[in-house]
């Protein structure tokens, strides 16, 4: 879960490894591919991307922080997802050493559909059960929304992950 990002982009190679990622779970011919990434991208310059890897960590530890408690064995799966040296990596490290590259929305739908992938379309029904089910078990400024086919996740209107 949550992976992809670690795969290398263009930035390293003409011939993208997630592109070729893509387009070998595409000959798998699987019947249905769920992915499931972090919803944005990152400046190449040190003190906006400072800043953005701040915005997100910081809403989703908030999140955390509001909907299970500390010492809660429930936290451990979401805070190993995103542990001390990935945020580092994403701060500190440049060029090829720079390996924590999420992408945006539009940036995963395009390489998707250069794989062959069809997006599906979400049942709106089914949006709104998890919508109410996140709201009501969670927190009420925990949100899931679609947008062109995609399940967005979010915290105090802020996506933080498809």
């Amino acid at each position: 879960m949550i992976r992809f990002k670690k795969v290398k982009d263009e930035s390293f190679e003409i011939d993208s490894p997630r592109n070729r990622v893509l387009k070998l779970i595409r000959q798998i011919k699987p019947q249905v591919f769920i992915q499931e990434g972090l919803c944005r991208s990152y400046s190449s310059y040190f003190l906006t991307r400072f800043r953005q890897v701040l915005s997100t960590y910081s809403a989703f530890f908030d999140l955390l922080d509001t909907t299970i408690p500390q010492g809660n064995k429930q936290r451990q799966l979401p805070e190993n997802m995103f542990d001390v040296p990935d945020i580092i990596n994403t701060v500190v490290c440049e060029g090829s050493d720079w390996i924590e590259r999420p992408e945006t929305l539009k940036q995963w739908q395009r390489r998707n559909l250069r794989a062959g992938f069809e997006q599906l379309r979400v049942d709106p029904d089914i949006v709104k059960e998890c919508s109410n089910l996140v709201r009501n078990v969670y927190d009420k400024r925990y949100f899931i929304e679609e947008d062109d086919n995609w399940l967005l996740r979010g915290w105090k209107g802020r996506h933080l992950s498809v």
